[in-house]
């Protein structure tokens, strides 16, 4: 037997020198070495490296988004604060971030300027509105323009939709946050069918019974209930999205 951990992450960008630039600022990590203009080392730690750079080139090819591989690389930070620090220092660098709430973890995830898929996340599990597993759920994607509360001065959005579908660049989509409010509209599209049908059927009933009781006919020239007379038009609604911190 024997134990491991992970140790660092390797990889492959366009220019050298942007992606050292991109890793100083946004994870706060430092240079630790350089070869040439092929690689550098960056650490946050006591290790050599926790991100390897390799240089190849300025044409190199994006990978297919459906294909198997890498999908993000993940760094955690202690607490709220640092959390929302971060998602400031992405904003001052032009930098939206697609935040969600997985219940285990408040998540934000964005791409490097070559297109690979990063994630900064706080673990919530041990807080009151916290969850000891993820489960397959997670709130909608949070909105930019509300806050849910200022964490070392940086009012963090609140949920609701998100603009971007995307990884900005890398061509990743998250399907399953993206669906849940659709499953919301979808089940009150559903219920509003359900009562404007019953509502109907209340109708037509109600007109049967008066027909009956006052002798009128489908053809009387005094009352006409044809249902080619009766239409149905739908009605734009706004569903206010779900969600909450």
């Amino acid at each position: 037997m024997y134990s491991t951990r992970l140790g660092h992450v390797h990889l492959k960008v366009r220019n050298l020198k942007r992606a050292i630039d991109f890793y100083t600022q946004v994870f706060q990590l430092n240079v630790i070495e350089t070869v040439a203009d092929h690689y550098a080392f960056l650490s946050g730690s006591h290790l050599h490296h926790e991100i390897a750079l390799q240089r190849v080139g300025p044409q190199a090819p994006a990978p297919p988004p459906d294909g198997v591989g890498l999908y993000h690389v993940a760094f955690e930070v202690p607490d709220k604060k640092q959390f929302a620090r971060a998602y400031q220092q992405l904003q001052q660098l032009g930098i939206e971030p697609y935040l969600v709430n997985h219940f285990i973890s408040w998540a934000m995830y964005f791409s490097d300027p070559d297109g690979n898929g990063l994630e900064i996340y706080v673990d919530i599990r041990n807080e009151p509105s916290g969850r000891d597993q993820w489960r397959g759920y997670s709130a909608p994607p949070l909105r930019r323009n509300h806050t849910c509360g200022s964490y070392g001065g940086v009012g963090l959005p609140t949920a609701a939709g998100h603009a971007n579908e995307k990884w900005p660049g890398g061509g990743m989509a998250f399907a399953a946050e993206r669906a849940l409010p659709l499953l919301g509209i979808l089940q009150t599209v559903l219920a509003i069918y359900f009562v404007l049908s019953m509502g109907v059927l209340f109708f037509f009933a109600f007109l049967a019974a008066l027909r009956e009781n006052t002798g009128m006919s489908r053809h009387s020239p005094s009352f006409r209930w044809d249902t080619d007379e009766i239409g149905f038009r739908w009605i734009a609604t706004d569903f206010p999205a779900l969600g909450g911190c």
